[in-house]
Parts: structure tokens; sequence; C-alpha cells
């Protein structure tokens, strides 16, 4: 019986865990995202999302935030997007309604 309890516990301890990971720690509407962090949103590698993605138009305005390195004050940091924005440029892409670029010729 006290083999099963502690078992129960353990499942218990780990189920927390899990949840825990799985929680946004920072609410999308106010979380920077990163390349790193878009490409795994987007299910694409960070090449692909820096090199097709990022660099579109229509794509969200990147945040960089001045940091001081020692070198300059004028440093600059790793561009972050707002989660929000992406979300939102993600989703107007949905059925293909945003329509963007030439039409083909046919």
């Amino acid at each position: 019986m006290q083999e099963q309890a502690n078992e129960l516990s353990a499942i218990n301890k780990l189920a927390e865990a899990i949840i825990e990971k799985l929680q946004p720690r920072i609410s999308t509407d106010i979380a920077l995202w990163d390349v790193s962090t878009i490409a795994e949103y987007l299910k694409c590698s960070e090449s692909h999302t820096m090199q097709r993605v990022i660099c579109q138009p229509t794509f969200p305005k990147s945040i960089r935030i001045p940091t001081a390195n020692g070198k300059s004050a004028q440093s600059r940091s790793q561009p972050r997007w707002r989660a929000k924005e992406v979300i939102e440029w993600t989703l107007s892409h949905q059925d293909g309604q945003a329509k963007t670029g030439r039409p083909r010729k046919h």
C-alpha cells in the first residue's frame, strides 16, 4: 500500500512539473520572441525563417533593445518581435487570405 502511495506521489509531482513547463511564463500579449522562437512556432528552420519569413515587407517590425557591451553605447541586441503581432500576421495568411506579390502568369 505504501509503495502505491509513493508511486502516486511521484506521478503527481511529474504531472505538476509537466504542466508548469507547458504553461507560458509570459503572456503572448506582451512576450517578445526571437528568431528561434518564431521558427519553432512556424515549424520552420531558423535559416528559412530569417531568409524567407521575417524579411517579408508585411512581417511585423522588430524591436531592438539597446545594450551596453563595453564597445559603444550604440550596441544593439538581437532583434525581437511581439509574439502577438507574429501570431496575428500568421493567422492573416490562413487560407491564402493575405495576397502579396505579383499575380502569376498563366
